[in-house]
């Protein structure tokens, strides 16, 4: 199903209008909203007293331009907001935002570089938790997806609001985003945006195992996202057999104890017929006889 409304002269709103929803439980967008011919100003907002949740498979908002271009504002109000798969919100229930991030972190379908939210300007009002999906190709920071908006403002109700969201703020992907989100408020210090933590500063940081290193591989950072490009050009570690030993023994001579030294005496031919009675000190290339 998709809601097609046009702004400006002739269309279902006037030009800086808008189309605005409420619902007393939860608001499910299972379909694709569109408002077209949207100015600067004009609006899609959606009010709800329970949860609003986006189905990524058949669902979006948005609001564009008469060039299809974005446009307009999207503002969001309810104490949950998802845009997540059907299968991710059962396999998160319980969960810690560091897992919580780790699983929206997999796109469950087809790659969508829009996402489920796209307008000039994005505003989400979420007391609960903010919940998109990445939607991207695949989990390189730089390949995420899951909304597209010039201006992204996240309005949360304290320490305990969840924010986990993938997508693009002003044209920036990855890492680069982050700094450009306005939270104004408190949330979870776990909540990520991209896979990395908003309050992790310029470098990304992960919520997986603690372990830095670990983390950068876990999360399979792309080389081209960090300054230090050159560290994950190659392999941390390689393992390949030794060619040169091939099917040889570990041993080519057989070791042999020399006894106490201090009572080594005289010398002769290496080649001795009779090594029980003699030990050949290989140092010296010479035999040693015991002593009698």
């Amino acid at each position: 199903d998709t809601l097609d409304v046009q702004a400006g002269a002739g269309g279902n709103i006037g030009t800086g209008g808008g189309l605005f929803l409420s619902a007393s439980g939860d608001a499910d967008v299972v379909g694709i909203a569109t408002v077209t011919n949207a100015a600067a100003n004009t609006v899609l907002a959606i009010d709800a007293l329970g949860a609003i949740r986006v189905a990524p498979a058949t669902g979006a908002l948005r609001v564009e331009n008469g060039n299809g271009g974005f446009a307009g504002q999207i503002a969001l109000t309810a104490p949950r907001i998802e845009a997540i798969s059907d299968l991710a919100r059962a396999d998160i229930a319980g969960l810690s935002t560091t897992a919580i991030n780790i699983r929206l972190g997999q796109n469950d379908g087809r790659p969508n570089d829009l996402g489920y939210f796209s307008a000039s300007g994005l505003t989400f009002n979420a007391s609960d938790a903010l919940l998109i999906q990445n939607s991207g190709a695949s989990v390189l920071f730089a390949d995420r997806r899951g909304f597209v908006g010039d201006n992204v403002t996240i309005n949360t109700a304290g320490a305990t609001s969840v924010i986990v969201i993938n997508g693009i703020i002003g044209g920036a992907t990855g890492i680069a985003a982050i700094g450009l989100a306005n939270i104004p408020g408190s949330f979870d210090p776990r909540s990520t945006i991209n896979g990395c933590l908003i309050l992790g500063g310029a470098t990304c940081r992960t919520t997986g195992t603690g372990d830095p290193i670990q983390d950068l591989i876990d999360e399979q950072i792309d080389p081209k996202e960090r300054k230090d490009a050159d560290l994950f050009t190659n392999m941390l570690v390689e393992l390949r057999g030794d060619r040169k030993m091939g099917e040889d023994a570990l041993l080519d001579d057989p070791v042999t104890g020399a006894g106490n030294e201090d009572l080594w005496i005289g010398d002769a031919d290496c080649d001795t017929e009779n090594p029980a009675e003699a030990v050949c000190d290989v140092a010296s290339d010479s035999v040693i006889e015991p002593a009698q």
